[in-house]
């Protein structure tokens, strides 16, 4: 084969993927994506997917339709009008309503069967939010289980760096306004990022880029999510004065701020919507912390043209 005509396969190979690629978003459906997860935050799918849906100690609220499985622990299910499930729902820790089981198209599982013996009972659906409430208990125990996560990896980061985590829980708490822009400016662009690294780039480059992008967010909203809590610990229980610094046997030191500021935030993230939304707000906080102090060891992103000149 000559060089001109594999150049013409060639150009015809990228015309067509270029087609079908400009042509699946409009035949109203995508392709079967990595599954939508929410780990504690609630979750509404407000337009139709076609990827699996899975939900760990959250709510879900389907509002539209849903071409895949549904997976819900510890957590309650909702259906509007429009929502539909055209796969299997397992719900662990919810009773789904006699209505909304018919909009599922596959197999329905709940434990111990509940919803087939409720169904079968009078007043139904007061027997359901009885026992929704009940089961509600789960979404408690799986946040304070998560409240212990962050407890021992915070007891790590104090461990390991306590002075780094000092100062960024000092510029937390100097300008929290001006870190939670910082922190949501640096969210947008780990997701215009991370798009950049699944579509634009070459597989093999791409995804090792976005492996190191993931670890990178990660890290930065973790470590600042414990400088927060530091500072939510010092603003409200530290000592104003060296002389009751000295009084103090217990409520001292980095770690005890760190535990006290995780109780009062995890308090209030039990709180149904004021909890989540101010535990984003940590969370972009935290991230903007992390960033602007560089993991608290205040050293520049790059090497200024003097120390290069030098």
């Amino acid at each position: 084969m000559s060089a001109r005509a594999r150049r013409i396969g060639t150009a015809l190979a990228l015309a067509i993927v270029a087609i079908v690629t400009l042509a699946v978003p409009l035949l109203g459906e995508t392709p079967l994506r990595p599954p939508i997860v929410s780990i504690g935050e609630p979750l509404r799918i407000s337009q139709p997917v076609v990827t699996n849906v899975e939900c760990v100690g959250s709510d879900l609220y389907i509002d539209s339709l849903v071409r895949g499985d549904v997976v819900v622990i510890g957590g309650s299910v909702r259906f509007s009008e429009k929502g539909y499930v055209r796969g299997d729902l397992v719900a662990l820790g919810s009773v789904i309503d006699p209505d909304d089981a018919s909009k599922v198209s596959g197999s329905l599982v709940q434990p111990f069967w509940i919803g087939s013996a409720v169904r079968r009972l009078p007043n139904a659906s007061e027997l359901i939010d009885l026992l929704d409430r009940r089961l509600s208990i789960l979404i408690v125990a799986f946040q304070l289980s998560m409240l212990l996560v962050w407890l021992a990896i915070a007891l790590m980061f104090v461990l390991a760096a306590p002075r780094a985590l000092r100062v960024s829980s000092l510029e937390a708490r100097a300008g929290p306004l001006h870190s939670l822009v910082v922190g949501l400016v640096a969210f947008t662009s780990f997701i215009l990022t991370a798009i950049v690294f699944s579509y634009l780039i070459p597989y093999v480059i791409g995804i090792p880029l976005l492996i190191s992008l993931a670890v990178v967010a990660v890290v930065a909203k973790v470590y600042g999510m414990i400088a927060v809590f530091h500072a939510l610990g010092t603003l409200l229980f530290g000592a104003k004065t060296r002389e009751e610094l000295d009084r103090r046997r217990l409520v001292k030191g980095d770690l005890a701020m760190v535990v006290l500021g995780l109780m009062v935030l995890g308090f209030v993230r039990m709180i149904p919507v004021v909890g989540g939304f101010a535990w984003m707000i940590a969370s972009l906080i935290g991230l903007g912390v992390a960033l602007q102090t560089r993991f608290g060891r205040r050293e520049p992103w790059f090497l200024s043209l003097e120390s290069t000149e030098s």
